[in-house]
């Protein structure tokens, strides 16, 4: 093996890497479903408690890391900061828009109640910075990030290590003022607010990849260790820096450097497609089975039985592609006009 470990194989392995995350995130929202209603049998519970306190929602913090990689490489490729919103914002919203749409529609009728004007501000995700609604949080809040990316992708290639460490800093200190001035707002949204760190890591790995830059390959062991410690040191001693997200992303960051580790070394050609297809109907497999999970919930149909869960899982895997693929086409016609 290779005695450095070059940040590039983040990028090479990108869509394996996302197809880890959005499975261990479908996951997720299951042994969630069984922490609050319940576990059916006692080996679900088994297995709930362990995927709870190891692996949670960190798909996610993995997920945004990737993003914000990604993007450096998309402005690499094109510096046109128009054609930039186009791409991102129409991959965004697009299948957002197919999908959310009847949604939300549906949602209304089982519940029977609600006005146009909560319609509007559901469909277009204020409710989620203005109520807390969470249902569709997360592309609330990358919309956000694509829109000032290009803003700070000029300085992107001064900024050095030491840099970066105080832009996070001063992140996760503006958070913190945020929860003591504007506690409402804070509860509301705090699942986004700690999500802009490892967005932000992502965005200084975007260029230690594209640049193909290196670190000691034992650097990559101590960094899953260092993580790991800290993980079960919040976990089980309460032993905090700043908040449980925080201390959760820099695990999750250890567990991406894993993650790159095994796709390299594992070369099974049925392991790498699965992942890769996984990938790149990442955002539409979110999409699906979060909002199919959350109109059974609407209907009160028990999403921590397996059963019904793995069909919430079936339908989301099988229609999935198809929007993608028509989503895909609508945004580049979109692309080809302008």
């Amino acid at each position: 093996m290779n005695k450095k470990f070059s940040w590039n194989l983040l990028s090479r392995y990108r869509g394996e890497l996302y197809g880890l995350s959005i499975a261990s995130i479908m996951i997720f929202h299951y042994f969630e479903d069984t922490s609050i209603y319940g576990a059916p049998h006692t080996l679900i519970q088994k297995l709930s408690y362990p995927y709870m306190h190891y692996i949670s929602s960190l798909g996610v913090d993995i997920f945004l890391i990737l993003s914000g990689l990604s993007l450096y490489y998309s402005m690499k490729k094109d510096p046109h900061i128009f054609h930039f919103y186009q791409k991102r914002l129409s991959r965004v919203i697009i299948p957002y828009l197919m999908i959310g749409t009847p949604f939300w529609i549906i949602r209304y009728f089982l519940r029977g109640s609600g006005t146009p004007m909560q319609f509007l501000k559901d469909l277009s995700t204020i409710s989620f910075w203005e109520s807390g609604n969470r249902q569709v949080w997360y592309i609330s809040f990358i919309i956000m990030l694509y829109l000032i990316y290009p803003l700070v992708f000029q300085y992107l290639q001064k900024i050095s290590f030491p840099v970066s460490c105080c832009a996070v800093m001063l992140t996760a200190f503006s958070i913190l003022c945020c929860k003591t001035a504007f506690p409402s707002f804070y509860s509301n949204c705090e699942i986004a607010l700690w999500r802009i760190i490892p967005f932000e890591i992502g965005v200084y790995l975007g260029v230690k990849s594209y640049n193909k830059e290196t670190i000691p390959i034992i650097a990559v062991p101590v960094l899953a260790l260092a993580g790991l410690f800290l993980r079960r040191a919040f976990l089980f001693h309460g032993f905090i820096f700043i908040d449980g997200r925080f201390m959760s992303t820099l695990y999750a960051f250890s567990l991406l450097l894993l993650g790159a580790c095994i796709c390299a070394l594992f070369s099974n050609r049925l392991f790498h497609r699965i992942l890769i297809w996984l990938g790149n109907n990442s955002l539409e497999l979110y999409l699906t089975h979060v909002l199919i999970r959350g109109l059974c919930l609407t209907a009160s149909i028990p999403t921590n039985n397996p059963a019904v869960y793995c069909l919430v899982l079936s339908t989301s895997l099988f229609i999935s592609p198809w929007i993608h693929t028509a989503a895909s086409q609508i945004s580049a016609r979109i692309v080809a006009r302008a």
